[in-house]
C-alpha cells in the first residue's frame, strides 16, 4: 500500500481523498478533504449546515472521538412561533412523518469539526484540501442511483426552497436523472471565503447572522449566539476487547458505540464456532440484539444523555473510512437529517432538521433540553488487532447502525470471512416489531421469539451500508464500499 485505502458513499469522495493520499497528505487531510467534497456528491448527507462524529487515530497514538454534532438552541420559543412542518416520507414498505422548516435546525457543527480536525492532525494547508470540493460545487457531479434515490424520498423538502428546486430538482419538482450534473455553485463561493477566513466566518459572520434574522422574521429556532457558543468536543472513545481484538467506538452522549459494545459482548460470550445463518446464529444475534435493545431503550440505564429512541427510519447519513501509508486512521459519519428546507440563497447552505426527527426526541417534538448536545446512533469505528492490523469503519441507516456494524464485525472477527464478504453477506436486525432477515431461511432454523420474523426478498439499504478499509501487515489492504449504498472503496 503506497499511499492508503480509502471507502465511501460516492466515487467523487472517494477520489478526492486518495489525491490527497496521493500528495503525500496523511488520513486526517484526506477525511477533511472528501467530507468538503461530500457536500456536493452526497447532498442529502453532507452539509456545512450539518453534524457529524470522527475517530482518529495517529500511528503510535490513543484514538480520539471528534463530537461536531448538533447542539440544541440556547433558547426554547412558544411552540406556536416555530416554522415547523410536517412531511411524510414514502419508503419502500413504511412511511415516516418528519418535521422541516426554519424551526426544525439544531446548530450544526461541520465546520467547526473541520477546523478542530485540521488542527489536531492535519498537514497539508486548510485553503488546498478545500480546493478539489469547491471545484465539484462550481463544476458539477454526476448524480448517482442512490443519491437519485434519496432526493426523491425528500424532494418535497428540498423543493421548499427556490434554490433546492433550481439545483437539485429538475423542471417537473422531480429528481434529476441519473447521470445528469448537479451543482452548488454559491456554496463553492461560500467554502472558499470559509477556506481563506476560518470558522469564525461560519459562525460569527453572514451565515450565523442570517440565521438570527431568520429567528427573527421566519420561525427559526436559532439565534446568533447559539452559532458564537458552539463548541466541538474531543472525547475518550469507548474501549473494549472481543477476542484478540480491541474496539474503538462513539461514546455517552451517542448511543451507538454503547449499543454495538453490549451486542458484541453478548455475541463473543460463546467461545465455540457458529456456522453463518445456523440456528444457533440466529438464536445468537437474537438473544444479544434483545440485550442490547433493552441497553437502547431503558432511560435509566441512559440517565446522564438524552437516550436515541429506535424506530425505523431511513437516515440520511453517510460515512467514510481511511487508512493512509503512515499508520494512520480516520473515520467520519454524518448527516444533515433530511434538511429544513432552507436553502440559504447566498451560500446555497441546506440546514439540518434535527429538532424536526422523533427519533432524537423521544419525549416528543420540542421535548429538547436547550444547549445540550444531541444524542445519535452514529458510529465510526476503529479495530486494532493483536498483529498490527487496522480496521476502519462505519455506516448509515439510524437506528440500525450498531446492529449493522455488529453483524459485520461478527462476520470478520468470528466468522473468518473476508472484508467484502463480511460487508455484503445477509444480516439481521431487530426493531421493536421484528426481527429482520435479509434472505429467506428455513423457518425450522430460527429460534423461539416474541417478535414477527420479517423476510426481506434482496438485499436492502434498510440494512445501513457499511463502508470498511482494513490493512494487515502479513497481507496488505483490503477495502469495500456497501453495494446497498452505493458505497465505493480505493486502494494504492
Amino acid at each position: 500500500m503506497k499511499y492508503g485505502a480509502v471507502a465511501a458513499g460516492h466515487t467523487a469522495t472517494a477520489k478526492v481523498a486518495m489525491d490527497v493520499l496521493r500528495s503525500g497528505g496523511n488520513a486526517t487531510d484526506a477525511l477533511i478533504a472528501a467530507y468538503v467534497a461530500s457536500f456536493i456528491s452526497e447532498p442529502c448527507m453532507g452539509s456545512p449546515g450539518g453534524g457529524a462524529f470522527a475517530l482518529i487515530q495517529e500511528n503510535g497514538k490513543e484514538p480520539i472521538l471528534f463530537d461536531f454534532f448538533c447542539q440544541t438552541p440556547l433558547v426554547k420559543r412558544p411552540v406556536e412561533e416555530y416554522d415547523f412542518r410536517p412531511y411524510t416520507v414514502n419508503f419502500d414498505d413504511d412511511t415516516e412523518v418528519f418535521y422541516f422548516g426554519n424551526g426544525a435546525a439544531a446548530t450544526p457543527g461541520a465546520i467547526a469539526g473541520i477546523f478542530a480536525m485540521h488542527r489536531h492532525s492535519g498537514t497539508i494547508p486548510v485553503r488546498t484540501l478545500f480546493d478539489p470540493g469547491i471545484e465539484l460545487m462550481k463544476m458539477g457531479v454526476p448524480l448517482s442511483w442512490f443519491q437519485q434515490y434519496d432526493i426523491s424520498l425528500l424532494k418535497g423538502i428540498i423543493g421548499h426552497s427556490q434554490i433546492g428546486r433550481k439545483f437539485l430538482l429538475n423542471s417537473k419538482g422531480e429528481a434529476p436523472e441519473i447521470g445528469e450534473i448537479i451543482r452548488l455553485p454559491g456554496l463553492s463561493d461560500f467554502m472558499e471565503v470559509i477556506s481563506i477566513e476560518g470558522p469564525r466566518e461560519f459562525y460569527e459572520g453572514y451565515y450565523a447572522k442570517m440565521q438570527q434574522s431568520l429567528y427573527d422574521s421566519n420561525g427559526g429556532s436559532l439565534q446568533y449566539r447559539d452559532f458564537v457558543d458552539y463548541k466541538v468536543i474531543l472525547r475518550n472513545p469507548i474501549s473494549f476487547k472481543v477476542d484478540k481484538s480491541h474496539i474503538y467506538c462513539n461514546p455517552p452522549p451517542a448511543l451507538g458505540g454503547i449499543v454495538m459494545k453490549v451486542a458484541l459482548e453478548r455475541l463473543f460470550d460463546r467461545l465455540d464456532a457458529v456456522e453463518f445463518y445456523s440456528k444457533e446464529y440466529f438464536k445468537s444475534f437474537y438473544n444479544a440484539f434483545i440485550s442490547a435493545r433493552d441497553c437502547q431503550m431503558d432511560p435509566g440505564k441512559q440517565s446522564d444523555w438524552l437516550f436515541f429512541q429506535q424506530n425505523r427510519k431511513w437516515g440520511s447519513t453517510s460515512h467514510l473510512s481511511i487508512i493512509d501509508a503512515f499508520g494512520n486512521s480516520a473515520a467520519l459519519t454524518t448527516t444533515i437529517g433530511e434538511g429544513n428546507g432552507h436553502f440559504d440563497p447566498l451560500s446555497h447552505t441546506h440546514m439540518n432538521n434535527m429538532l424536526g426527527e422523533s427519533a432524537l426526541l423521544p419525549g416528543g417534538f420540542h421535548s429538547w433540553i436547550p444547549n445540550t448536545r444531541l444524542s445519535s446512533m452514529m458510529n465510526p469505528v476503529l479495530v486494532k488487532g493483536e498483529e498490527g492490523d487496522s480496521l476502519v469503519l462505519g455506516t448509515g441507516g439510524a437506528g440500525r447502525i450498531p446492529y449493522a456494524l455488529s453483524c459485520t464485525l461478527w462476520n470478520l472477527l468470528r466468522g473468518g470471512m473476508d472484508l467484502k464478504e463480511a460487508v455484503e453477506a445477509p444480516r439481521v436486525h431487530l426493531d421493536s416489531t421484528s426481527f429482520h432477515i435479509e434472505k429467506q431461511v428455513d423457518v425450522h432454523l430460527l429460534p423461539r421469539m416474541s417478535h414477527e420474523v420479517k423476510y426481506w426478498k434482496k438485499p436492502s439499504l434498510f440494512f445501513g451500508g457499511v463502508h470498511a478499509v482494513r490493512f494487515r501487515p502479513k497481507s496488505g489492504a483490503e477495502g469495500v464500499g456497501d453495494f446497498r449504498r452505493e458505497g465505493t472503496f480505493l486502494i494504492e
